[in-house]
């Protein structure tokens, strides 16, 4: 996703809008269990700001993955405030963004943008049950009547041992 930028490298303060709305194919690599088919759209402006091009403005995408309760697929948006900086290559720090003669390359900061705003955690809704820790139910949508069994587990002499510790 190149962007000419010719028009304004000569002349400090040179302003350009800029505005996209295209499909990225490197984001469906990100994670496996997320799915990108919609267009990445950005609305703002490059800036010519003494050799250091400015990029600002708006992305938004929408995204699918699964609820971290339920495991039912979600789709959301993320939207995202962007403001980067780019160096000409050679002459900026080693872990910066870079432009190479005319063109600034925007699909790295794009991905970046997107992989640093995906939250820890999706669910579908604040309400949202999740599966039975013993049978695997989706609780949203079933009831099960195992919620009180008692799964035998090696840590059960852990249990009893804190119980005696009480006790005494």
């Amino acid at each position: 996703m190149k962007f000419d930028i010719s028009s304004i490298l000569k002349t400090d303060g040179a302003q350009l809008p800029i505005e996209i709305n295209q499909l990225m194919e490197g984001l469906n690599t990100i994670l496996d269990d997320l799915s990108f088919e919609s267009p990445v759209m950005f609305k703002g402006s490059i800036l010519n700001n003494g050799g250091v091009i400015k990029l600002k403005g708006k992305l938004s995408t929408l995204y699918k993955s699964k609820c971290s309760r339920c495991l039912n697929e979600v789709e959301t948006e993320i939207s995202t405030d962007i403001i980067e900086d780019f160096f000409e290559e050679g002459k900026g720090e080693e872990e910066a963004y870079t432009y190479k003669g005319k063109y600034v390359e925007l699909e790295k900061v794009f991905k970046d943008n997107i992989i640093l705003n995906l939250p820890t955690k999706l669910i579908c809704s604040e309400d949202c049950k999740g599966l039975c820790f013993y049978c695997g139910v989706n609780l949203n949508e079933e009831t099960c009547d195992c919620k009180n069994e008692e799964i035998d587990s090696p840590l059960e002499v852990l249990k009893q041992y804190f119980k005696n510790q009480e006790n005494n």
